[in-house]
């Protein structure tokens, strides 16, 4: 792809006002073969400029765009090699809602899956694509949570994807955090919610760093053994 058919794309994804499916992949596959820093610049400063030349009255959803080709520029892969980086993520905007379900896309072995309410069906889609293809999935939410409208918790369980609540605890299971492969953690404020991709400001981080990871896992496996395993009566 030359820088021709690179502001051709960029102008057809900004006009949509969203980087469309078709849009993510091809630009996650060109940044895939152009791992250059000089090349990546390049591709961020032209879709800056496209931004400040359109920028107006809806100067805020012009910059949601933005935030979602710069991140796709910062990947260098579609599946994490070795020595991936930490990165960060923010709502509102699709950056988070669309990195929490890349996470599940590309998880090969184990899903660990700590979140305090999960009602937003492109992710609990996510997490049933990666059950069905053989990935260990676990689910620990927050009782009280379950019982909102449109919680997906029960469609989970009835997939056949082991969840656990705080059952009879007054006080909530407040994480928001999940691993994938025992290799990389997701963490922060972005509930996943509609309203937490849409509305509210929230961030996610994304990260490989092993203490971190260990020091999660080591939470994840203690709240599983201490939580109450949903029954096919709840």
């Amino acid at each position: 792809m030359d820088d021709a058919e690179l502001d051709n794309l960029l102008r057809q994804s900004l006009a949509r006002r969203q980087a469309a499916p078709a849009d993510s992949q091809a630009l996650a596959d060109w940044a895939s073969r152009h791992v250059g820093e000089a090349e990546r610049a390049n591709a961020r400063a032209r879709a800056l400029g496209l931004a400040r030349a359109t920028v107006s009255g809806d100067a805020v959803r012009v910059i949601q765009w933005l935030e979602e080709i710069v991140s796709i520029f910062a990947r260098s892969t579609a599946t994490p090699p070795d020595g991936e980086k930490a990165f960060a993520f923010f709502s509102p905007g699709k950056t988070c809602i669309h990195e929490v379900i890349r996470q599940f896309d590309i998880a090969r072995h184990s899903c660990d899956v700590c979140v305090f309410t999960i009602t937003d069906d492109p992710i609990t889609d996510s997490i049933i694509r990666a059950h069905a293809r053989g990935v260990a999935v676990r689910v620990i939410t927050d009782d009280e949570k379950s019982h909102d409208l449109g919680s997906d918790i029960d469609k989970l369980h009835l997939c056949g994807i082991p969840c656990k609540m705080d059952l009879g605890n007054a006080a909530h299971m407040h994480h928001k955090f999940a691993l994938f492969d025992g290799r990389r953690l997701i963490t922060g404020s972005f509930n996943w919610t509609r309203s937490a991709s849409e509305q509210n400001e929230e961030n996610l981080l994304v990260t490989p760093d092993p203490d971190l990871v260990a020091a999660f896992a080591v939470r994840f496996e203690f709240l599983w053994g201490r939580l109450a395993l949903m029954s096919n009566d709840q």
